[in-house]
């Protein structure tokens, strides 16, 4: 089912049954008699089968348009990632009216595990015979600047949620 599927319309059924979950999570929530772990595994089942029903809608959806536009592999997969960020907007929303130092923090860590992905991916690349390892051709033409500057903000976020954790408003109040 992964990767599109290949028109298969099973991420509907998926969809549909996450939602139905969720729903009577919602309608047995603050019921006598109904043990909240009862609620809570419905809600995270109902909530998992939504998560993977809606992105492997997205995923048919951007390989469809990909098609009909005639893209490569690679400019749809960065079309799908870059789509891939609109639900995870619409949640910082929520969170930023709610908490808007957790929406930093949330933002922040975001990078920082995008960071770390990327450098253990770096790291288990094959290397050559003098060591060096061959990055894909669309990460080496993005350049190293480009990759140095990234680090350059990842550290000095880091830094400031480490000073905004340690040096409350309070103390200078």
């Amino acid at each position: 089912m992964a990767g599109g599927g290949g028109g298969s319309s099973g991420w509907k059924w998926v969809l549909g049954v996450g939602a139905v979950l969720c729903a009577a999570a919602s309608a047995l929530h603050g019921r006598a008699g109904v043990s909240s772990w009862w609620i809570a595994g419905l809600q995270a089942v109902g909530g998992l089968a939504v998560i993977f029903g809606s992105c492997e809608a997205m995923i048919v959806s951007v390989e469809g348009m990909g098609r009909r536009l005639g893209w490569n592999g690679f400019v749809a997969g960065t079309m799908a990632g870059l789509a891939s960020n609109i639900p995870e907007i619409v949640m910082l929303a929520f969170v930023i009216a709610k908490d808007p130092r957790m929406g930093f923090i949330v933002v922040m860590l975001t990078l920082h595990v995008g960071a770390l992905t990327f450098g253990g991916y770096c790291g288990f690349l094959p290397r050559d015979e003098r060591g060096r390892a061959k990055l894909p051709e669309p990460l080496v033409r993005l350049s190293t600047d480009l990759f140095a500057c990234a680090g350059g903000v990842l550290l000095a976020m880091g830094s400031l949620m480490v000073l905004l954790r340690e040096f409350k408003i309070e103390d200078f109040a």
